[in-house]
C-alpha cells in the first residue's frame, strides 16, 4: 500500500521510497532514496550490500553491472525492508501485443478538452487480425508479423504495412529510436517513434514500445493559421496478457496546509468566530472581540476515517471525523505534534511544529 501526503498542494511521499535513474536500459544507474527520517539505512542490490550506513536521504551510483530484473532494497539498521524497486524494462515480447482482452488506457486532449480518458481494447481476434475497439483512427484491424512489422486492414480489404520498426517500406516512417521507454504505465523496452504522411489536412505520429505497444499517438492539423494540435493520447495504464501496468496510485491521502505554525506570534490561522451582526454580543455563537483560537486545516481521503492531533507523549488532543476539509484547534504550547489520519486499514502521520 502506497500512502501519499499533500502539503501546501504539493505531493510528497509519506512512505520510504527508492528510485532508479535511468529506470531501465542502462548498466549504470543512480539510486536515490528517502527513508522519511529513519536512519541509518543501507541499499541492497540483488540481496547484497551496495552501501554502508547512510543518512535518511541520499543517493549512490552503481557500477556497470545493473541487469533486467535486479531488485534494489532500502533497509534500516535491523535489516527490515523500507522500500524496494526492480529494474523492469519489458525488453522481450511483441512491439504491439494483440491478444484478445489486452487494453490501453490513455489520457486524451484536443482543442476543446484536456485531461479526458479513452481506452483501446482488443475486442476479439479474427484469424490473424486483432479487432480494436475503438482503436486509432488509422486502423481498426491490425496484426504484427514475425518480423515485427505492424499491418493494417483497409476498408477495401487491402493489407498494408503501417510501420516497420526496422525502417523498411511502410505507410509511416520511423523517425527515431530509444533503448527504453519510460511511461506513466511503467518501464518498457525498445521504443521507436513514427510519422505518417499528410492525409487531407491531418498528419498522425506516435510511439510504440516493446512489450506494451502504443505509448503515445498525436494527430496534427496541417492548415496554415488553423494548424497545430488536433488531438493527443498519452498511455497511463495497460493490461497485457492479464497483467496490469499502472502508476502507483495512492490508496490514501492526507492533506495539511503547513507543517509549521506560529501560535506565539499569532500568525497561525484564527478560527475564532467573529461578530457578524449588531446584536451578536447578546446572542450565542460569536467569540468576544480579540479572541485568538489558533487552528489548521487538514483533510483525509481514501475512505471514511478520522484525523487526530497527538502530542509528543502520545496523548490524543483532538479526534475529528474526516469528511472533507476540517479545522483542528492548535494547542498554545510550543513543540512537535503529529497529525494522524486513521483509516480502517492504515494510518498516515505527519509531524507539525508549533512555535
Amino acid at each position: 500500500m502506497r500512502i501519499l501526503v499533500f502539503l501546501c498542494s504539493t505531493l510528497l511521499s509519506a512512505a520510504p521510497s527508492i528510485r532508479l535513474d535511468p529506470p531501465c536500459g542502462a548498466a549504470r544507474v543512480r539510486i536515490t532514496w528517502d527513508s522519511e527520517g529513519r536512519a541509518p539505512v543501507r541499499v541492497l542490490a540483488a540481496g547484497n550490500a551496495m552501501t554502508g550506513d547512510e543518512p535518511a536521504v541520499g543517493s549512490a551510483e552503481t557500477g556497470d553491472w545493473v541487469t533486467e530484473g535486479m531488485e534494489f532494497q532500502l533497509v534500516d539498521g535491523s535489516g527490515a525492508v523500507l522500500a524496494s524497486t526492480t529494474v523492469r524494462c519489458a525488453t522481450t515480447g511483441s512491439i504491439w501485443p494483440l491478444q484478445a482482452g489486452n487494453e490501453w488506457h490513455f489520457r486524451y486532449r484536443d482543442r476543446t478538452v484536456t485531461g479526458q480518458h479513452t481506452v483501446w481494447r482488443v475486442a476479439r481476434v479474427e484469424g490473424e487480425w486483432a479487432v480494436l475497439e475503438p482503436g486509432p483512427s488509422w486502423a481498426r484491424r491490425v496484426r504484427v508479423d514475425e518480423s515485427g512489422r505492424i499491418w493494417r486492414l483497409l476498408n477495401d480489404g487491402t493489407q498494408q504495412v503501417f510501420v516497420d520498426p526496422a525502417g523498411g517500406p511502410a505507410f509511416a516512417r520511423v523517425s527515431g529510436t530509444a533503448s527504453s521507454s519510460a511511461t506513466l504505465a511503467g518501464l518498457f523496452g525498445r521504443e521507436f517513434s513514427w510519422n505518417a504522411p499528410v492525409v487531407g489536412v491531418g498528419r498522425d505520429s506516435g510511439k510504440f514500445a516493446q512489450g506494451v505497444g502504443p505509448v503515445s499517438v498525436q494527430s496534427d492539423v496541417v492548415a496554415g493559421s488553423s494548424g497545430g494540435l488536433g488531438s493527443a493520447l498519452e498511455l497511463i495504464e495497460a493490461r497485457i496478457d492479464g497483467v496490469r501496468h499502472a502508476p502507483a496510485y495512492p490508496s490514501a491521502e492526507l492533506m495539511v496546509e503547513a507543517t509549521t505554525f506560529d501560535v506565539t506570534g499569532k500568525r497561525a490561522r484564527n478560527c475564532a468566530v467573529p461578530c457578524y451582526f449588531v446584536a451578536c454580543g447578546v446572542a450565542p455563537g460569536a467569540d468576544p472581540s480579540g479572541t485568538y483560537r489558533p487552528c489548521m486545516e487538514a483533510s483525509l481521503r481514501g475512505g471514511s476515517g478520522r484525523v487526530q492531533l497527538i502530542d509528543s507523549a502520545g496523548s490524543v488532543l483532538s479526534d475529528s471525523p474526516a469528511n472533507g476539509w476540517i479545522r483542528i484547534l492548535l494547542p498554545g504550547t510550543p513543540g512537535r505534534y503529529k497529525i494522524t489520519g486513521v483509516l480502517p486499514e492504515t494510518a498516515i502521520s505527519r509531524t507539525i511544529e508549533i512555535q
